[in-house]
């Protein structure tokens, strides 16, 4: 009978490569998430309850003023998430004038002071 041979010494693994592999794995798990969790940008105001607006009253000026800034930022969003597509051009254009309608529609403005 023959003895066992002696095992064969391992090689320490490369705690560093494993780190880097991790990392990596890691980061491109989070970049699949933050890109699915991206929604395609739509040109559509916020959902509000409809409610007349008294322009009298500071804070109904101040609610005005803040839903226009909203579409501004709504209407930049919409046509960078378009550039360069030809064929959406005329969505990107018509953007603008939808949320002033929707903003008209809610609170009861005219189309001019929607889009002041």
């Amino acid at each position: 009978m023959t003895a066992p041979s002696p095992p064969l010494p391992r090689s320490p693994s490369n705690g560093r490569l494993d780190l880097w592999v991790w990392a990596l794995t890691l980061t491109a798990v989070m970049l699949l998430v933050m890109w699915a969790q991206n929604p395609t940008a739509i040109c559509a105001m916020p959902h509000e309850a409809a409610h007349r607006l008294i322009l009298s009253r500071d804070t109904d000026r101040e609610h005005l003023s803040r839903d226009r800034m909203e579409a501004v930022r709504i209407d930049r969003r919409f046509a960078a998430s378009h550039a360069g597509s030809p064929g959406r051009q005329g969505d990107v254009d018509a953007c603008e004038a939808a949320l002033a309608r929707e903003i008209v529609a809610l609170h009861g403005v005219t189309a001019e002071q929607a889009r002041r």
